[in-house]
């Protein structure tokens, strides 16, 4: 059963840190939210480096959603 204390984020423009937290505890919906967020970073980063840009946009990704992942609440 599912935590009862999730907040939705079906919310136009949920806080950060809920979007955050929900991800933390497995909510793909906020995964995705927080890479939405990111991705013009993700985008510029990618011009400045020397691979195939497809290549380097699917692993910024794949990192920050194993940042998301991995890290501690405290």
């Amino acid at each position: 059963m599912e935590k009862e204390n999730k907040i939705s984020v079906t919310q136009k423009n949920p806080p950060f840190s809920t979007l955050l937290l929900n991800a933390r505890s497995g909510d793909g919906a906020s995964i995705i939210k927080i890479v939405e967020i990111f991705e013009p970073d993700i985008y510029n980063l990618a011009r400045f480096i020397q691979l195939p840009q497809e290549d380097v946009i699917q692993t910024l990704k794949a990192e920050l959603i194993q940042l998301i992942k991995q890290s501690d609440i405290s």
